[in-house]
């Protein structure tokens, strides 16, 4: 004992004195608590009279009389026959009853005034169900069925909140048994409140056409969401869709917002609850990101910030959707964690918009206004509900008039988008269309399209193909009479005129080596028409040399004299090289081709006899066989002049 009092004593004076106010508050605590909120209903008084005036709502609190069921069910004639004693009444001080499982409430109110009372009492908690009987001139009924878990069409007054409506005549008194059913019993902490309002028919006609406003301002997103839709299946671009998608949630949250969704389709109370909270709210993270990104253009502009945005909607999803399985549904600490990536979600949304505004960026700038349609009309319903502005159809429904305005500023913003994306696919579309002419201009159309699939061509062989050569007599000493330019145009206008002269008898032409030409028919369909072709080809190119040569009798120069030789026989066609790459034929046709053209003579066509075997029956044509010719390489071949017959 005195060993404890030396070591008491050892103790700092202040620290004794925190020690001694300890246990004194302590033993005030124990032994002068407060009374407990529930308190026997002597206390109480007898019941709500109409001699008390109220307008905006009165709390009743303090008349309601309770009894927990505690695990038990009571019915209406037995809780109808309990004694006061055994009822409990509320203190000044709201009560929690998330323990305590379903309440009875017991409530009269007496029409003391000379006016007949059309009143409704509304709980500002939500309960599950609640079941309302009542007792007016000694005859009890069953008034309805009310609460957030049953569908509007069941009840009388169609809103989630518990609405009791009642009529009361002057002197009259009306004694309610309501017996209600908590959300969310084990995880929600409830404060109890329940108010009576005037005027329930002027107040619910009022809510009516509030309702009509809100349904008229959601009909608005939903035709963007089906404009941008249809617009998105013209245009095939991505950011119509998510506007789409976009408009489509707004609306389905504004609608559950109001509480009007139940009057399209009514969900349970389980999934109602996550279906606004969580997957509406993580939908409209998402597509806000998703369209804003595309909208403008962060992944250029800004990729650090794109990808820093991209993370926070992700976390903001996530949160969203699993926050109800991490933290109790109404507990503070998810909800004001998830508020946080909200506000700061907002926030970079708005510095990005404006650092690009100041860049001068024009979607930028439609975005900026359109953000300041929204917050204005959240700042007006803001001052609303602080009183600081009237409340009435404009200001209560402010927000929604600014969302709408947000979204038909970014509809016009879509609309200016349009123009730009017309402009670069018609840009594309014209670079395309000139791509795709050169391919073909240079390139047999199969092995054009073939490129065009698959970026590459694979050599193919042909059993038989009909190869020409043409070659200018003296082209050297020709030439050396023009200046470069003159012997340019000479050449140019020549080759000019094949190409046009090939093009109508559709033989492919392969390419030009010098003065000499080289074309092929029968690459793209093997029939004996195209042997005819090319022979046609080949006669049209020597007769306008020929008239060439007429128009240069009177110049200083001698015109362009030419050779012209074709065999028929097996080629390999191929594309070489990635840089500048030529399409081209291999095989011993190509050189024999070329052997052919070297003996012929100008201003003839000259064709070896496999040719002439592939055409010999054409009565179009007449043939003059040539003596053997001693070829190099290929020894003494058989070679035949072919000329129009005097029919054509």
């Amino acid at each position: 004992m005195t060993s404890l009092k030396t070591n008491f004593h050892s103790i700092s004076s202040s620290t004794r004195r925190a020690i001694s106010l300890l246990l004194f508050w302590v033993t005030l605590v124990t032994f002068y608590s407060t009374p407990p909120a529930l308190s026997m209903v002597s206390t109480a008084e007898d019941g709500f009279y109409y001699s008390r005036h109220f307008e905006d709502g009165l709390s009743i609190d303090e008349y309601l009389l309770i009894i927990p069921e505690k695990g038990q069910r009571f019915s209406f004639e037995a809780v109808r026959s309990f004694p006061d004693s055994l009822f409990y009444t509320l203190k000044d001080q709201p009560f929690l009853f998330g323990e305590m499982g379903n309440f009875w409430f017991r409530l009269k109110i007496t029409n003391d005034t000379d006016e007949r009372r059309t009143d409704y009492i509304a709980p500002a908690i939500s309960f599950d169900t609640v079941e309302v009987y009542s007792i007016k001139a000694g005859f009890a009924n069953f008034e309805m069925k009310t609460g957030f878990n049953i569908p509007p069409e069941l009840k009388r007054v169609p809103d989630r909140r518990s609405f009791v409506n009642f009529e009361l005549d002057p002197g009259q008194t009306i004694e309610f048994y309501m017996r209600g059913s908590l959300r969310d019993v084990e995880s929600q902490k409830h404060a109890l409140n329940f108010f009576i309002f005037e005027d329930f028919y002027s107040a619910y006609r009022h809510v009516f056409f509030q309702n009509l406003i809100r349904i008229f301002l959601a009909s608005i997103l939903f035709l963007f969401a089906l404009f941008s839709l249809v617009m998105f299946f013209s245009f095939k671009e991505n950011i119509f869709f998510i506007y789409s998608m976009l408009m489509l949630l707004l609306t389905f949250y504004f609608l559950d917002y109001q509480n009007i969704i139940d009057y399209l389709f009514f969900l349970p109370a389980v999934f109602r609850g996550y279906f606004s909270n969580s997957i509406l709210v993580a939908g409209v993270i998402i597509l806000s990101y998703l369209f804003i990104s595309l909208f403008l253009n962060l992944k250029r502009w800004m990729p650090r910030f794109n990808r820093l945005f991209f993370a926070l909607a992700i976390i903001i999803f996530l949160l969203s959707i699993f926050r109800s399985f991490i933290f109790s549904p109404y507990d503070p600490m998810g909800r004001n964690i998830l508020n946080s990536f909200l506000l700061f979600f907002l926030v970079l949304c708005f510095v990005a918009i404006l650092l690009l505004s100041l860049k001068g960026i024009k979607q930028a700038k439609i975005l900026l206004i359109s953000m300041f349609f929204m917050f204005f009309g959240a700042f007006v319903f803001l001052l609303s509900l602080l009183e600081i502005l009237p409340v009435n159809d404009f200001t209560s429904n402010s927000f929604q008039w600014g969302v709408v305005a947000f979204s038909g500023t970014l509809f016009y913003g879509l609309f200016d988008k349009i123009k730009s994306i017309q402009k670069d696919k018609i840009q594309i579309r014209v670079e395309k269309e000139k791509t795709d002419e050169l391919l073909f201009n240079i390139l047999p159309s199969e092995v054009a399209t073939e490129l065009k699939e698959k970026g590459f061509c694979e050599a193919r062989d042909y059993s038989k193909v009909h190869v020409m050569f043409t070659d200018f007599k003296d082209f050297t000493a020709t030439s050396s009479q023009l200046s470069a330019k003159e012997l340019v145009h000479e050449v140019n206008s020549c080759f000019v005129a094949f190409d046009q002269i090939i093009e109508k008898f559709k033989v492919e032409k392969i390419k030009t080596i010098g003065d000499s030409y080289m074309a092929a028919s029968g690459l793209e369909t093997q029939t004996e028409a195209r042997v005819k072709d090319i022979v046609l080809a080949a006669l049209e190119m020597q007769e306008f040399l020929n008239k060439r040569k007429e128009e240069h009798l009177y110049r200083d120069h001698d015109a362009f004299e030419m050779r012209v030789g074709i065999h028929t026989g097996p080629v390999v066609a191929g594309i070489v090289g990635v840089k500048k790459f030529q399409y081209d034929i291999w095989g011993d046709t190509v050189n024999t081709a070329s052997r052919v053209e070297e003996h012929g003579e100008v201003g003839k066509v000259n064709i070896s006899d496999t040719t002439y075997q592939s055409i010999k029956d054409d009565p179009d044509f007449v043939f003059e066989k040539r003596e053997e010719i001693e070829v190099k390489g290929k020894g003494k071949l058989n070679m035949w002049f072919v000329s129009k017959s005097s029919i054509v």
